[in-house]
């Protein structure tokens, strides 16, 4: 009977860690996916004032780089028509 219940109770240590390694590796896959994804943070005046790792990352920006500028300007945005007309 001691046996059983040993046993029962290393099948569900074995299943708990399986669960958390499961889980970590998702946890790591989304922390991934942050880091590449693009994030921006533009004042009234369309100016950068934040941009994170991810864009830094992507477009191989500095942080230097972008802030005070706008995203037309650094992507060199092509508009139909001039941009204050818009």
């Amino acid at each position: 009977m001691i046996l059983l219940v040993a046993i029962a109770l290393a099948w569900l240590v074995v299943q708990e860690i399986a669960q958390r390694k499961q889980s970590e590796k998702k946890l790591k896959q989304y922390v991934e996916l942050i880091e590449y994804t693009r994030v921006v943070i533009r004042n009234m005046n369309d100016e950068i004032i934040f941009r994170n790792k991810g864009m830094g990352k992507l477009y191989g920006w500095s942080l230097e780089e972008v802030l005070g500028r706008t995203t037309h300007e650094l992507f060199q945005t092509v508009f139909p028509q001039p941009f204050g007309e818009i």
